[in-house]
């Protein structure tokens, strides 16, 4: 009897004891209030968010399906936009070039406060992104090996971001150069020594990479006028695109559109096009817009990094490539998050 009271004391000191015991060596493990990220449970260790990936950090995303802010790891971020942003088909080595890509050009917004919504990423505007959920919609029967397929590239480079000067970059890319991406300075206005004219041989093999966009004179009249005010429209259409200014890579950096001086990039965003490399031509009463590239063209061709994949480069050679004199290197995010550690 003795011994069974005495065995019933020692139980209930353990009882008492455990919490304490966890309290002090459980490394602050705690559950955020059962929160999702992009369908994934996660915990909160230490004040950093993770699902049991090599994430040291998070970042602060908008969404327009989003009530306000929410904190996503890095890894599960990345993860999405990766997905978001490349064909899932492209090799290994463009995936993780894109990874890296990515990374650096959500932490520079996150660094500077230059995105959309400042500090924070807003999804369909600073980057495409593409959520477990919608994936699993999207690629059905596919989904367990497409995702496994981005977590593996993602994971290789977990962390990884690019520098220049000891500071992340702001890590611009697009769908598909004309054949040489552009310089910063003539897309936006601002030099930017990694952000420069780089040649991009693979973009010229794509089966897309001249498309044609045909407009009535009625329509250009009608797209023109609603948007460029004071717009002088002669007897003579041929007259209404003229004086092409064109960038060292060859998009169209100003011109003169019905009398108006206005950018490449307006152009294009008025008759839809895929980038401001064209040209144009008028017959039998319709203009037609011929078109090289898809994007901006600044920082990373897409479609550039997958030929230099097939091609046996490595993550790493790709976009050492694409944006020259930058260096590879772990980001911190102990501190600004602006050194290689």
């Amino acid at each position: 009897m003795k011994d069974y009271i005495f065995a019933i004391a020692i139980f209930a000191v353990i009882l008492l004891l455990t919490p304490l015991l966890l309290a002090k060596t459980g490394n602050n493990v705690k559950q955020t209030n059962d929160a999702y990220a992009n369908g994934v449970k996660t915990v909160e260790i230490d004040g950093n968010t993770v699902n049991g990936n090599v994430n040291k950090g998070s970042f602060e995303i908008h969404d327009a399906a989003m009530v306000g802010e929410q904190q996503i790891t890095a890894f599960d971020f990345i993860c999405g936009v990766v997905a978001g942003e490349m064909p899932v088909k492209y090799s290994p080595e463009a995936l993780k070039a894109q990874a890296v890509a990515a990374f650096s050009y959500c932490s520079y917004i996150r660094e500077h406060g230059c995105g959309v919504g400042g500090s924070s990423i807003t999804t369909g505007e600073n980057v495409a992104y593409l959520s477990k959920a919608d994936a699993q919609k999207l690629w059905g029967s596919d989904f367990d090996s497409n995702w496994s397929k981005i977590e593996n590239a993602v994971e290789a480079v977990d962390g990884k971001a690019l520098f220049y000067g000891g500071d992340v970059i702001e890590a611009t890319y697009c769908a598909m150069s004309s054949g040489v991406t552009e310089n910063s300075k003539d897309v936006w206005g601002n030099s930017v020594p990694y952000l420069v004219e780089v040649q991009s041989p693979g973009d010229k093999l794509q089966k897309d990479f001249e498309t044609h966009v045909t407009v009535t004179q009625t329509d250009f009249h009608t797209s023109v006028a609603a948007v460029v005010k004071g717009a002088v429209f002669s007897s003579n259409p041929r007259s209404w695109l003229m004086d092409v200014k064109r960038s060292d890579a060859g998009g169209v950096t100003t011109a003169t559109l019905c009398g108006k001086n206005v950018s490449g990039g307006d152009i294009r965003t008025i008759f839809g096009l895929r980038s401001t490399d064209f040209t144009v031509s008028f017959n039998s009463g319709k203009f037609t817009f011929d078109v090289k590239g898809f994007g901006h063209g600044v920082g990373m061709s897409q479609c550039g990094a997958e030929y230099m994949a097939q091609q046996g480069k490595s993550w790493q050679e790709i976009l050492e490539w694409y944006y020259p004199g930058v260096s590879v290197g772990n980001y911190d995010w102990s501190g600004d998050g602006s050194k290689i550690i």
